[in-house]
């Protein structure tokens, strides 16, 4: 099956989103359908699953079908976060069909704005370690501040149609 499967936080990673480097529990569920009650699709975005790795580890897959060039897939995961403490957000992402992919990007949203970071370098075919300082974050609107996250976005837009 041909699909993008962008991927964050697998289970055997962690997040340094605090201090202490403690994992964000966005990414680590038993099945598919405990993911998807913690996850919303946003612009008719396919919905999450859950996926099981060659190692025998899990994975939260984001499956996008672009209709065109420039479409975009994304999704939210809902609950209050205090990252004033943080200094870097680390992850693992990969993807099946990453040719299609023109731009990812990460957002921590607030009530007022936005925190977003483009991924540089496009989403690799092999699995990935990626570690974003939040000092390189931009705001999109007034966010009220690091300690007033409410979500975090994951969006992707296509380079062409595909899945």
């Amino acid at each position: 099956m041909n699909r993008l499967t962008s991927v964050l936080l697998c289970v055997t990673c962690a997040a340094a989103l605090w201090a202490d480097d403690l994992p964000l529990g966005a990414f680590d569920y038993p099945d598919t359908a405990a993911a998807r009650q913690r996850w919303q699709p946003q612009f008719g975005s396919r919905p999450v699953r859950v996926e099981a790795l060659p190692d025998g580890t899990t994975c939260l897959a984001l499956d996008a079908d672009f209709p065109a060039a420039k479409a975009r897939a994304c999704w939210d995961w809902v609950a209050p976060m205090d990252l004033s403490s943080a200094a870097r957000v680390a992850f693992e992402i990969a993807a099946d069909n990453g040719a299609v992919v023109e731009m990812a990007m990460i957002y921590f949203g607030t009530a007022k704005g936005w925190y977003a970071h483009v991924l540089g370098g496009g989403v690799p075919g092999d699995w990935t370690g990626r570690s974003e300082p939040l000092s390189a974050f931009s705001a999109e609107g007034t966010p009220d501040g690091w300690d007033k996250v409410e979500r975090l976005r994951v969006s992707v837009w296509s380079s062409a149609p595909g899945k």
